[in-house]
């Protein structure tokens, strides 16, 4: 008779163990299915992110539009300067008068860079840069035609107004 209620004790227990092992699968697979969700919204979350900071700086630059401050400041990100107008990248690129070296567009790790850092680090002056860029906004500043091989020597240009007459040749002249 001891045998017997040990063997219905360990039997007993035996299905007790088995029964709060399919409860602690039935925990984890709940368990894994909110972790699952919680990544799912984690990565929703940080592609929203993304969008939204590749769409800020396109709505800066139209509310700027619109309450008419269209001004190239210092502290202005180059990535919100290169979408305030689509001839900044030309007058950004323009190697310094200094160097040697051919134009350069800002990389992606650069975008972020305010123009006064941008443009101190490519020894340019940050004055002078910043007239330009802003004459490009109110129509002083006028950039020479650009071809595939890059910018149009003022020579040809020269040589193009002596073809066609005095008068381009003097108005070529005078820029």
């Amino acid at each position: 008779m001891l045998l017997l209620a040990t063997a219905g004790l360990g039997f007993g227990c035996l299905w007790l163990a088995w029964r709060a092992d399919l409860h602690l699968r039935q925990i984890e697979n709940r368990a894994d299915g909110v972790v699952r969700e919680v990544y799912g919204v984690t990565g929703r979350v940080r592609d929203l992110d993304r969008e939204l900071k590749s769409r800020l700086p396109a709505a800066q630059v139209a509310v700027r539009r619109r309450l008419g401050r269209m001004r190239f400041e210092p502290e202005m990100p180059v990535l919100l300067a290169l979408l305030t107008h689509p001839d900044a990248a030309l007058v950004l690129t323009l190697p310094p008068s200094s160097a040697g070296c051919g134009p350069s567009l800002p990389g992606p790790e650069e975008e972020s860079e305010s123009l006064r850092a941008y443009l101190e680090s490519r020894g340019k002056d940050v004055t002078m840069t910043l007239q330009q860029l802003n004459g490009l906004l109110d129509g002083s500043t006028r950039l020479l035609p650009k071809t595939a091989a890059g910018f149009v020597s003022v020579s040809s240009i020269l040589r193009k107004a002596t073809r066609q007459g005095p008068s381009l040749k003097n108005d070529a002249a005078r820029e």
